[in-house]
Parts: structure tokens; sequence; C-alpha cells
């Protein structure tokens, strides 16, 4: 039973890549890529016999744990009406200039 589930294991990941081609085909349309994918895992796991037995475990290696360093930033924080008077009295010292093209 071990090779059955490995089978659809194998044929689930190949149909998921030929149905996220194409989303539009109805299920009528797509038993042949069912046949093919289920076609293509048996002639996988009949190759790898000679090898190894093929296993389910497709985890790439763990990465590295990379530490990062951390500060906090502490800022005085304005009250908005602060704030607010702040910008308009730096628009109103400003001059205003014409228009211009872009």
């Amino acid at each position: 039973m071990q090779q059955q589930d490995l089978k659809l294991d194998i044929a689930s990941r190949l149909l998921s890549g030929i149905v996220s081609q194409d989303r539009n085909r109805k299920l009528l349309d797509r038993l042949d890529d069912i046949d093919h994918s289920l076609e293509v895992a048996d002639e996988l796991i009949r190759r790898s016999k000679g090898d190894a037995p093929p296993t389910r475990d497709h985890t790439l290696q763990p990465r590295p744990i990379t530490r990062t360093r951390e500060k906090v930033i502490q800022r005085e924080q304005l009250p908005l009406q602060q704030i607010l008077e702040a910008r308009r009295a730096g628009s109103q010292s400003k001059p205003s200039r014409g228009p211009t093209l872009h």
C-alpha cells in the first residue's frame, strides 16, 4: 500500500502543476491529465527502484538561524495640534509658485 500512496503523492504534485497552468478546464477535460500524471509517477517509481527506494520526504535542508539585532528607538511624540500648527506655519512662510509643466 505504501507504493500506491507514493504513486498518488507524486501524481498529485505533477497534477497540481498542470492544473495551475489552465484553471478553466472541466473535469472531463482533465481525465487525460490525470492518467498522464499517474503514468509519469509509475515511471518515476520504476526508475528509482534501482538506486534506492523513493521516499516521501521532499523537504529542503533546514536553513541556519541568523540572528539579528533589534534596537528600540524612543521618540517624543508631539500632540497632533502642535504638528498641524507647525505644518501650517511652514506652508504660509513659503512663497507660492505658479503652475508648472510636467
